[in-house]
């Protein structure tokens, strides 16, 4: 069986964004369809500032450190998920 993946990426999110999405594939065979939720949970003041991103070539590794946003504190940060999206120069692009 072979299969095949494809990826959507939303940039710039805003909380009217949040809601029900259908994705559709169909072919020669049929049609499958799926929904799926959008759930918004960010405060629209949640931003990080001042990121600072140290690269280490020789082991090929990265280091990241920001600001939390000034709505957080350090207790609240433990309970807060974090995500990062980073692009290779040929476009592809991976989430940690």
């Amino acid at each position: 069986m072979v299969g095949f993946t494809k990826d959507l990426l939303l940039s710039n999110v805003q909380q009217t964004d949040q809601g029900l999405y259908q994705c559709i594939a169909s072919n020669a065979v049929g049609e499958r369809s799926i929904f799926i939720g959008l759930v918004i949970e960010a405060e629209i003041d949640s931003v990080i500032t001042n990121l600072e991103v140290t690269v280490d070539h020789a082991n090929a590794q990265f280091n990241l450190k920001w600001r939390l946003p000034q709505t957080m504190d350090y207790l609240e940060a433990d309970h807060v998920m974090f995500l990062l999206n980073y692009y290779l120069s040929d476009g592809e692009y991976f989430l940690i």
